[in-house]
C-alpha cells in the first residue's frame, strides 16, 4: 500500500476537489496566509435541502466503507477529511453518497475536531498548516468563524493508531482540542512553543501561553480537562492547571512521594509519574500519581479536577464525583494477550480477558475500541481460527459475539459514537503514517456489527 507523506507546501497552490461534492450553494473567497502573504483559495458548498434524520441508536449489522475516519455530529452526520478538504455526510448514508456539505482549502488540513453548543448543531472546527482555524456549522455548512493561530508544530494527523482523532487522552494528536467547560467550549492550539486558546463561539482568541524551559531536550506537554487545562514540563516535576477561558493558574499540584512507598532506586523501583487518567473523548478529569517498576503493591494517589479547575484528593475507596457517560476504562495488557476493565469511579479492577497463546506465540488482540455498551477487539489469528472481531459486555466482560471480520485481519481501531471503525483494507499494525485514499478501495469501515454471531 502506498503511504502519503504529508509536508508544509511552498510555491503556487492549486485547488483540488477531491470526492463529488453534493449540490448546493458554492462560495470561492481568497484568504491571506500570514507568514507568506500568500492568497490561499477556499471552496464552500452549504447544505441544501432538509437536515438529515437523527439516528438514536446505530442501525443493527450497518456497515459502509469510507476513506477517512469519521467524527459523528448531532447523531445525524458523519463529518470526514481528506488532505485539503471537510465534508459532511447524512450519518448512515451508503457509500459514495452526496455530500450535504463540504469545506475545501489549498493548504494541508491537519486535524479535525468537533465543538459541542447547548441545544445546537456541533462545529466542526479544522486546523490547516498555515495555522488557519475554520469552524463549520454541521447543520448549515456556513463558515461560522476564521481565525489564525500561528504555525503549529508538526505535519498531518495520522488517522491510525488506537487514537483516531479523539479516542485517547494525551497520547492522542494534541494540536487541536475542545476544553467543553459548561456549555461553553474553548478551543485549544498547540504551537511550536506554547498554547493558543480561541472562544469556540466567535473564533475570538482569549488567551496564548509560552512554554520555558531552561534544559536542551526539555519538552511541555498539556491535556484537556472539563473545566482546566493541565499543563505538564519534563523541566517541572509537577502540574499546573490553568482557566480554559481566561488562562489564569488555578493550583499547582506538586505531590510528594509518601513515607510508606518504597524508596525510588531500591529493588527495581521506578521514579513516580504524575499524568492523567479516566479520558473519555480526550477530555480527561482525574489525575494519579503512581510508582513504576517493583513498587511493591503500593496504591496510586488520585485526585479529581472540579468544576473549579482545582485537584480534589481521592481517599482510597472513595468514587470520583463525576465519571462522564463511560463507566469503564478498556486496555490491553501483556502484549496483547489481556484485556482489561478498570471501573473509573472506584479506580478498581472490574473484569478481564486472558486468552491462550495461538500455536505461532503471537498476541491475542491487536486492537480495541469501546462503545457505551460494548467491547470491541479484534484479532490477527483467534485461537488458530484466523482474523476474528470479537464483543464483550462492557459491564461484565463476558462474550457476546464472534465473527469474521468483513474484509482482512482487523489491526486498527476507533470508535464514532457508537459505531466502530476498523481497517477494510490490509495495513500493518506498526504503520503510523496514513494510508492513500482510493475512492474505489476506502480503507476504513464504519460498523454496528451483528453481535449474535460466531467465529
Amino acid at each position: 500500500m502506498l503511504i502519503r507523506g504529508f509536508g508544509r507546501r511552498t510555491g503556487r497552490r492549486a485547488l483540488r476537489t477531491g470526492l463529488a461534492l453534493g449540490s448546493g450553494m458554492v462560495l470561492a473567497v481568497a484568504l491571506t496566509a500570514c507568514q507568506q502573504g500568500e492568497k490561499v483559495a477556499e471552496k464552500v458548498t452549504k447544505a441544501t435541502g432538509a437536515y438529515p434524520d437523527r439516528v438514536e441508536r446505530p442501525s443493527p449489522g450497518f456497515e459502509v466503507a469510507l476513506p477517512a475516519v469519521p467524527l459523528v455530529a448531532d447523531e445525524r452526520l458523519r463529518v470526514l477529511d481528506a488532505a485539503h478538504r471537510v465534508w459532511a455526510e447524512p450519518l448512515e448514508a451508503p457509500r459514495k453518497t452526496s455530500a450535504y456539505w463540504s469545506y475545501e482549502r489549498d493548504e494541508t488540513l491537519l486535524k479535525v475536531v468537533l465543538a459541542e453548543r447547548p441545544e445546537r448543531a456541533p462545529l466542526a472546527v479544522s486546523l490547516w498548516a498555515d495555522g488557519a482555524l475554520t469552524a463549520v456549522d454541521t447543520r448549515t455548512g456556513a463558515v461560522a468563524w476564521r481565525a489564525q493561530s500561528g504555525y503549529p508544530a508538526g505535519g498531518r494527523w495520522s488517522a491510525l493508531g488506537r487514537y483516531l482523532h479523539d479516542e485517547g487522552g494525551s497520547d492522542a494528536d494534541p494540536r487541536l482540542r475542545v476544553a467543553p467547560g459548561d456549555g461553553r467550549p474553548v478551543v485549544l492550539v498547540d504551537v511550536q512553543d506554547g498554547l493558543i486558546a480561541f472562544d469556540a463561539a466567535d473564533g475570538g482568541e482569549l488567551w496564548k501561553k509560552s512554554w520555558k524551559c531552561d534544559e536542551p531536550g526539555d519538552t511541555t506537554s498539556s491535556w484537556v480537562a472539563t473545566h482546566a487545562v493541565v499543563v505538564q514540563g519534563s523541566c517541572e516535576k509537577r502540574v499546573r492547571l490553568l482557566d480554559p477561558r481566561t488562562g489564569r493558574q488555578t493550583a499547582d499540584l506538586n505531590p510528594k512521594i509518601p513515607a510508606a512507598w518504597p524508596p525510588v532506586g531500591e529493588d527495581g523501583v521506578e521514579a513516580p509519574s504524575l499524568r492523567e487518567y479516566a479520558c473519555l473523548r480526550n477530555v480527561c478529569d482525574q489525575l494519579i500519581f503512581q510508582l513504576y517498576g517493583s513498587s511493591g503493591g503500593v496504591e496510586p494517589l488520585y485526585w479529581w479536577i472540579d468544576g473549579d479547575g482545582r485537584p480534589v484528593p481521592l481517599e482510597e475507596g472513595k468514587a470520583a464525583p463525576e465519571t462522564g457517560n463511560q463507566p469503564f476504562q478498556v486496555a490491553l495488557n501483556d502484549g496483547g494477550f489481556t484485556l482489561s476493565a478498570t471501573d473509573v469511579a472506584a479506580r478498581t479492577a472490574a473484569w478481564q480477558v486472558k486468552t491462550p497463546l495461538n500455536v505461532a506465540g503471537l498476541r491475542s488482540f491487536n486492537d480495541v475500541a469501546v462503545t457505551s455498551d460494548m467491547v470491541w477487539a479484534g484479532s490477527t489469528d483467534w485461537k488458530d481460527n484466523g482474523p476474528a472481531l470479537l464483543a464483550y459486555d462492557l459491564k461484565s466482560g463476558k462474550e457476546v459475539a464472534c465473527r469474521k471480520p468483513p474484509g482482512t485481519a482487523i489491526t486498527h481501531m476507533a470508535t464514532a459514537g457508537d459505531y466502530i471503525v476498523v481497517n477494510g483494507v490490509a495495513l500493518d499494525p506498526g504503520m503510523t503514517a496514513e494510508p492513500e485514499t482510493d475512492v474505489d478501495d476506502p480503507p476504513f469501515l464504519m460498523m454496528n456489527p451483528q453481535r449474535k454471531s460466531t467465529c
